[in-house]
């Protein structure tokens, strides 16, 4: 079974460095990347994504926005939550607190909080996340 990955990063050179790692380490013609949530949005395709890789600060529309509207279409997608910052589970439990999204945290935070990557991350270990989760 092909396993799939989207990867949404405002930031060109981070999503071209791990669709490279990625390719190269069993993942050819598999990975999917886009600078603009709003398009990746557009172009997303219920069921063809195994692994959502996405950025939590982005212009026009952060990651847990664009979380909630892709789990709307697609609620077996998997995701690691990427940022540069910190995670403040406390803030993230009180946004999800509404009874439309009251298991998307639980979600988000299985395996102790396993869905988060740090970045900057080595692509070694971003591969190895990767490999583990698919």
């Amino acid at each position: 079974m092909t396993r799939r990955i989207l990867i949404v990063d405002d930031e060109p050179d981070i999503g071209f460095t791990f669709k490279l790692a990625l390719e190269k380490n069993g993942f050819k013609e598999r990975v999917d990347v886009y600078n603009d949530p709003s398009l990746a949005l557009n172009d997303f395709k219920a069921d063809l994504y195994d692994l959502l890789l996405l950025d939590i600060a982005m212009p026009r529309m952060d990651g847990f926005t664009f979380y909630e509207k892709i789990r709307k279409m697609d609620s077996k997608i998997r995701v690691f939550f990427m940022t540069a910052f910190g995670v403040n589970y406390e803030v993230l439990a009180g946004r999800y607190r509404t009874k439309d999204y009251e298991n998307v945290l639980a979600t988000i935070l299985e395996n102790g909080g396993g869905r988060f990557i740090r970045k900057p991350i080595d692509v070694f270990d971003l591969v190895k996340r990767v490999k583990a989760e698919l």
